[in-house]
């Protein structure tokens, strides 16, 4: 598949999955979901990998790489992720994880030699500009007290985490090993991981059979995990971690849409400039030249 759709599809999948998230809140405790969740996607993708015939054998040296990709992305990025929410708003905290986009720019020039181009801090920057006028009432409305700095050092510490998982992910797939592969065990050990600190946590394995919880568990689960990660590790690949991490901009601008027709979101004239503000920086990012080192080392844009 090119590479443009499989950015739609990273994005459209993502754009959901903030809405379905908030019916994951109730009995199930979010750490037994995510289980739930990554060790059902991970069956999936490891059986998906098995049917197209990729290699499942590695060296030791390279499960040590996985398990460190799984503890990055898909065990520690959530448990921080998902304390943040508890004590800010969702608009709040997909800001702050959208600085990925930045972070990955930052640790791509650091880990893995990439050239800092100015014109993709500057999509960058207009994307984050056009999310904090997007979400401006709800930022105005933030109490930094105690308790939510606290939330805020965890959202930040859940996307830096994210954003080493990105550079991790790049290195596998410069080894060879696909994405399909290295995402599916990334879940694997993540799950692990997830339910050994849900154990010491006392976190109680029980399930929720409303029908809220069970279609969204499905659609994060098929979608928001198996699909949405899939792709999204797979464009790391192809167009680098600085500009596959702009669909973290992306997604919660989509969110919007989601969020007019299923919750009366209104929109105004602030809304609509960040809205625009995202899509210029996306057009900036995704117009560059593919960076040195990528698969795509011919120069293409994002086709």
């Amino acid at each position: 598949m090119k590479s443009a759709p499989l950015y739609a599809m990273t994005v459209l999948t993502g754009g959901l999955v903030w809405f379905a998230t908030k019916f994951q809140l109730g009995t199930v405790p979010l750490e037994v979901s995510l289980i739930y969740r990554f060790g059902v996607a991970g069956l999936l993708m490891v059986g998906l990998a098995a049917a197209l015939g990729h290699p499942l054998k590695f060296s030791v040296a390279v499960h040590a790489s996985l398990t460190l990709f799984g503890a990055l992305v898909f065990a520690g990025n959530f448990v921080l992720l998902y304390a943040a929410i508890q004590n800010l708003t969702s608009a709040l905290v997909a800001i702050i994880f959208s600085t990925s986009v930045l972070m990955n720019i930052v640790f791509s020039a650091v880990f893995l030699g990439r050239e800092i181009e100015i014109r993709m801090i500057v999509g960058a920057l207009l994307g984050l500009c056009g999310l904090v006028l997007v979400f401006h009432r709800e930022l105005l409305e933030v109490d930094l007290g105690n308790v939510r700095t606290l939330a805020i050092l965890q959202a930040l510490g859940a996307t830096m985490l994210f954003s080493l998982g990105n550079i991790i992910s790049a290195r596998l797939q410069a080894e060879r090993i696909p994405a399909l592969v290295s995402t599916a065990f990334g879940m694997g050990y993540g799950t692990i991981l997830l339910a050994l600190y849900a154990i010491v946590g006392g976190k109680p394995f029980v399930f929720e059979t409303s029908m809220g919880y069970v279609l969204s568990l499905v659609y994060l689960t098929i979608f928001g995990s198996v699909i949405g990660y899939g792709t999204y590790f797979t464009l790391i690949g192809r167009i680098g971690p600085e500009r596959t991490a702009y669909t973290t901009v992306m997604v919660p601008a989509l969110a919007l849409a989601v969020s007019t027709v299923f919750e009366g979101f209104t929109w105004s004239v602030a809304v609509l400039a960040g809205v625009v503000l995202i899509l210029g920086g996306n057009a900036v990012i995704l117009a560059m030249r593919a960076p040195a080192g990528d698969e795509r080392q011919n120069g293409e844009v994002l086709d």
